[in-house]
C-alpha cells in the first residue's frame, strides 16, 4: 500500500475546495479505503468538520507535529478507515519556521511537507491535504507533495478566472520538484441548476477545459454549508443526509477511475 496524495484548489475563496476534500475523504473511508486528511490551512476549517469537538489547546496540532519532524502526532482518529491531522491558527508561523530550516534552499521550504509525508504513505490508499486558497508556502508544500491535483470550480466567473491561473501556477512550480503532480481534472462546485450565471460559467468550462472538467458535479446544498457549524452529519434515515453525501460518493468513484486510468 502507498497512497495516493491529492490536493483539490482553487486560488479563490469560498469555491468548496474544504467540503469537498472533507465529503470526499469521508465517503472513500465509507467504502472500505484507509483515508487521511492533513489539515494544512491555519483556519483550520477540515479540522472543525471532522472533528468539531477536538480541543487543539490540549491537543497536538500540525505546526507542533512539524517542529517534532513526525506528522503523526497531530494524528486523531475520525471514524473507522478515516484519520485527520489537526490544524490550527499557529500554522500562520510556518513560512518563518521554513525560512529559518532552509535559509538559502527555496526547494527545500517547498518539500518539507512532503518529506514528512513520507511514513505515513504506507498506512493509508489515500490522502488528503487541505490548504488555504492563496499562493504561499502551504499551498507549494502541498503542491509539491501530491500526487494528482484536482482544481474546484464553483460556476461563478471569479471562481472560472481563478482557475486558469492556477494552472500557470501549477506548471512552473513542478519544474523544479522531485514529485510532479498530474491535474486530475476540473470538478464544478457549489452549483445551481437554476441560475442562469453558473449555466453560462458552466458551459464556458466544458469549451475551455473539456475532458479535464469531471462528469460529476457538487451541487448547492444547505445541509454541506452546515457542516462547518456542526461537523459532517451522516444520518442514513435522514434524506438531506444522504443527498449530500452521496454527490461526494459518486465523485470519489470518478477520481478512483481516473487515477487508475492514468497509472494504466
Amino acid at each position: 500500500m502507498n497512497a495516493k496524495v491529492i490536493n483539490i484548489s482553487n486560488f479563490k475563496g469560498g469555491t468548496g475546495k474544504t467540503t469537498t476534500t472533507v465529503g470526499t475523504a469521508y465517503e472513500l473511508s465509507k467504502s472500505g479505503y484507509r483515508v487521511l486528511v492533513i489539515d494544512f490551512d491555519p483556519q483550520a476549517d477540515s479540522t472543525a468538520m471532522l472533528l468539531p469537538k477536538l480541543d487543539l489547546d490540549e491537543n497536538t496540532t500540525i505546526f507542533e507535529a512539524i517542529h517534532h519532524g513526525d506528522l503523526s502526532l497531530a494524528k486523531y482518529e475520525v471514524k473507522d478507515n478515516l484519520d485527520l491531522i489537526a490544524s490550527d491558527l499557529d500554522l500562520t508561523g510556518l513560512g518563518d519556521y521554513l525560512y529559518k530550516m532552509h535559509p538559502q534552499r527555496l526547494n527545500e521550504r517547498n518539500s518539507h511537507l512532503s518529506k514528512l509525508i513520507q511514513p505515513l504513505k504506507s498506512e493509508y490508499d489515500y490522502i488528503f491535504i487541505d490548504v488555504p486558497p492563496t499562493v504561499s508556502v502551504m499551498t507549494n508544500n502541498a503542491f509539491a507533495s501530491s500526487d494528482y491535483i484536482i482544481l474546484a470550480l464553483q460556476t461563478q466567473g471569479a471562481s472560472l478566472r481563478a482557475t486558469k491561473k492556477l494552472i500557470p501556477e501549477i506548471r512552473q512550480l513542478v519544474e523544479s520538484l522531485e514529485i510532479q503532480p498530474k491535474i486530475l481534472g476540473v470538478l464544478a462546485v457549489i452549483h445551481s441548476k437554476s441560475s442562469a450565471t453558473d449555466k453560462r460559467i458552466m458551459k464556458e468550462a466544458h469549451e475551455l477545459f473539456e475532458d479535464a472538467m469531471f462528469e460529476n458535479i457538487v451541487q448547492h446544498r444547505e445541509r454541506i454549508k452546515a457542516w462547518g457549524e456542526d461537523g459532517i452529519t451522516d444520518n442514513s434515515s435522514d434524506h438531506w443526509d444522504k443527498d449530500a453525501l452521496e454527490q461526494y460518493r459518486l465523485f470519489g468513484q470518478e477520481v478512483i477511475e481516473r487515477i487508475e486510468k492514468v497509472e494504466g
